[in-house]
């Protein structure tokens, strides 16, 4: 098994639909590597009761953390018709995470994580 845990932002507003009569959440979670100082952003998915917790308590630049298992989403670019690939993250448990309330100048210049225009968001 491939497990993980992120903490990071949600980027936008989690998507909810369904499959098989079970609710889907799709969301993008941005990560702040402290050592590069830079995001990067993963894929997640979550199903049942912990979709439907996230799309009631979680919305665009919230704090998240996030557990479940990893592997990759796989998809046709429509535009260049070339296959695309991207590492997904299936939530199986997620929680709340204290917004950082430290003053330090690396962490406020994080503080606008979930404020990125969508063209800044790799997916």
């Amino acid at each position: 098994m491939k497990n993980a845990t992120l903490v990071g932002k949600m980027v936008r507003d989690p998507v909810e639909g369904s499959w098989q009569n079970t609710t889907v959440v799709n969301f993008t979670v941005g990560v702040r590597d402290g050592y590069k100082k830079k995001t990067e952003f993963f894929k997640c998915c979550a199903f049942g009761k912990t979709a439907e917790f996230i799309a009631q308590y979680f919305k665009d630049g919230q704090p998240i953390s996030v557990n479940g298992d990893l592997g990759f989403d796989e998809w046709q670019d429509k535009e260049t018709g070339k296959k695309r690939k991207a590492i997904k993250l299936t939530v199986s448990s997620c929680t709340f995470t204290p917004k950082d309330t430290s003053t330090t100048e690396e962490t406020t210049t994080d503080a606008d994580l979930g404020n990125l225009p969508a063209a800044d968001v790799p997916f």
